[in-house]
């Protein structure tokens, strides 16, 4: 998945913080569809940078789509199957429907964490890989 952002910062290891404005997941202009899916803005991420790629200039940053679909898989199906698998668990021990109610909503809970989690250790572990792969220019 490749994007253009802005270069903010350059690390002392070399690394760049790249200025990314985040696109709607339809890929149309999000004013026209009034889904505030766009209010969010620009995201900062940092990227490897074997380019050389200065402060203000525009850069073509790449991450592997084999990463985010994972992390996108993750994070929407892990708190769904739980979330049944809590339901399930408890009509399947004769749990009443309110039982197994709050059987699925701790399931539910228990999913969140697990990408909370999840999430943490990748950050640690510097997550997603984002490298820089062109300078299209100066900023503006």
């Amino acid at each position: 998945m490749t994007s253009q952002g802005t270069v903010k910062k350059i690390l002392p290891d070399g690394r760049a913080v790249v200025e990314v404005t985040r696109q709607s997941a339809c890929g149309h202009n999000c004013a026209e569809c009034s889904s505030l899916c766009g209010a969010s803005g620009a995201i900062s991420s940092v990227a490897e940078n074997p380019v050389g790629a200065r402060v203000g200039e525009t850069v073509t940053i790449e991450t592997p789509s084999k990463k985010i679909i994972s992390a996108a898989a993750l994070v929407y199906i892990v708190p769904l199957a739980l979330l049944i698998l809590g339901y399930a668990a408890a009509a399947l021990l004769g749990a009443s429907e309110g039982r197994a109610l709050i059987g699925s909503l701790i399931g539910f809970a228990v999913g969140v964490a697990v990408v909370v989690l999840v999430n943490r250790f990748a950050r640690r572990n510097r997550g997603v890989e984002v490298t820089i792969t062109s300078v299209n220019g100066p900023e503006g």
